[in-house]
């Protein structure tokens, strides 16, 4: 389930990028000579100069500064009590001071920071200004190597502990990341776990594990003896669906962030339920505060800082909402979490607000001027909304993916006109809709993502045709996202995870593709949006 969520979260920042860029590029001038683009703006600025993207692990230090683990990103930022931004370090790779993806983070007596680099399969050691100072693991299962390490601990003598996730065990090493021991093999039974992701140690040395697939806590000495247990999975006190991260305080109570509850549940060391910190949280716009926590930072006395996929959440430790560190706000001008975009016959920009589950106009210098939409599984309501196009009658096309899988049609002014779809995997029926396209004679072309095709429609969704199957293979597809269509008609749709781009003609024939994963000129990571000049 976490690996799904995680492919997704990583899928919208990949395509936040993409359209950014879209927005920017300005139009070729002719295919013959080399073009030079250069970044103007961007718009909307918020007013916070930090943004996060999948915020996973979080840290307080000695000083009161926060870290976070800003894993779509691949950087680590650092903060002080309030919030204010003191310094950003990482980018993405596999070099030093790279990440690929990472989780957890720790903090040790001298101040330096350990980071879990998941995908990187190993552990990097930082000043607490940033400075690469060393590293260890790489990918496999022998000592000291990790598969997607997440959770990481610091004890008083500074032995390092790390939830080798993907392993399923903890490894524990001295401070200068040599192995020590280890403990853990896949199971339900004592001392097994199951896609472990959280470790935590006490005063007295027992470390605590969140042994997320089995939806319990395990407790053992800190050389992996067993102690004892505690949780099962549900929704109840002491239950958990899906934990992740753990955290104690000097009294020895333990918070863990019971994720898909959408709280924290707080034990005594013996694993006795004391209280929770819930989703009934709420800010004034009624948006739970509290949605899919992942890890979770005491800062003593009476602080708690909590990550979710935005940002950052400031509490008491008794559960009083104090605010919000995150990129997002609810005022109408801004974008929130931008998915498609389309430019109409004006020259505006629409983009789809997914977050806000609404469409956003703009100017082409990035001026506001209206919006349209609202939050619903009704006709003309927009949930969790995708892509979106535009005929040259004016007609917007939207998709609606999970939830809902349809595809709506409006006026230039919003107003509903019609729907087709619904989940399933017959014609005309779609499992998360993404991308859109319509072509000069109007017919409308959709990537049907989930069932890895797409499929064609004339202007008022009857069913014309499909192409497409789950694969590698020339005209199949891993997750079809991004979708356009040339002035002759032809077909161009970025294929996700294989990565490439595949052009057909209208009727679905291949006739070519491009692209390999890589980062090197012509390779892609993911591609998403795409759109065609006029030349």
């Amino acid at each position: 389930m976490r690996s799904l969520i995680n492919r997704y979260l990583r899928s919208l920042w990949v395509l936040f990028l993409g359209l950014i860029m879209l927005l920017f590029l300005p139009a070729f001038a002719s295919s013959a000579e080399e073009e030079t683009y250069v970044f103007e703006r961007m718009w909307p600025t918020l007013l916070q100069p930090w943004y996060f993207s999948g915020a996973s692990g979080v840290e307080t230090d000695p000083d009161g500064n926060i870290y976070v683990v800003d894993r779509y990103f691949n950087r680590i930022q650092k903060f002080n009590y309030d919030g204010v931004f003191i310094k950003k370090w990482g980018s993405h790779g596999p070099g030093d001071g790279q990440f690929q993806y990472p989780r957890g983070i720790a903090i040790d007596g001298n101040g330096h920071v350990y980071i879990t680099d998941t995908y990187n399969h190993r552990v990097q050691k930082f000043t607490s200004d940033g400075e690469f100072i060393t590293k260890w693991g790489s990918s496999g299962s022998g000592n000291g190597q990790f598969e997607d390490p997440s959770g990481i601990i610091i004890d008083s003598d500074g032995n390092i502990y790390v939830a080798d996730t993907g392993n399923n065990r903890v490894q524990k090493f001295d401070s200068d990341g040599v192995y020590v021991t280890q403990w853990g093999t896949r199971g339900s039974g004592e001392g097994q776990f199951i896609n472990p992701e959280g470790v935590e140690i006490d005063a007295n040395r027992y470390v605590y594990v969140v042994d997320t697939g089995n939806n319990r806590v395990q407790k053992f000495d800190s050389n992996g003896g067993y102690v004892t247990q505690w949780g099962t999975g549900g929704s109840g006190e002491g239950q958990f669906d899906e934990p992740s991260g753990i955290d104690v305080d000097t009294n020895g109570n333990i918070y863990v962030v019971d994720s898909n509850n959408n709280r924290i549940q707080i034990f005594d060391p013996n694993g006795t339920y004391i209280a929770e910190i819930s989703s009934r949280i709420y800010l004034s716009d009624s948006r739970s505060v509290l949605h899919v926590p992942e890890d979770i930072a005491i800062q003593e006395p009476d602080k708690a800082y909590i990550s979710v996929y935005s940002g950052i959440l400031q509490m008491d430790i008794d559960g009083t909402y104090y605010k919000t560190w995150e990129a997002r706000s609810m005022e109408e001008d801004e974008v929130q979490v931008p998915h498609g975009i389309a430019i109409d016959d004006n020259g505006n920009i629409n983009v789809v607000d997914r977050f806000a589950s609404s469409i956003k106009i703009f100017e082409p210098d990035g001026d506001f001027i209206t919006k349209w939409g609202e939050s619903g599984s009704g006709d003309g309501e927009l949930s969790n909304s995708a892509g979106i196009a535009i005929n040259s009658a004016g007609e917007i096309y939207v998709t609606d993916s999970y939830g809902k899988h349809v595809v709506q049609k409006f006026t230039s002014d919003g107003i509903y006109i019609l729907k087709w779809g619904g989940e399933g995997s017959g014609n005309g029926q779609f499992n998360e809709p993404r991308g859109i396209a319509i072509d000069a004679s109007g017919d409308v072309y959709v990537c049907d993502t989930y069932n890895h095709r797409i499929q064609k429609f004339d202007s008022n969704g009857v069913f014309i045709t499909q192409w497409g199957s789950e694969g590698s293979g020339n005209g199949q597809f891993d997750e079809p996202y991004g979708i356009a269509v040339d002035a002759s008609g032809n077909v161009y749709v970025g294929d996700t995870y294989n990565p490439r781009t595949q052009k057909f003609d209208s009727n679905g024939t291949f006739i070519t593709k491009w692209g390999t994963l890589g980062s090197e000129d012509g390779d892609f990571i993911s591609p998403k949006g795409i759109a065609i000049d006029e030349t």
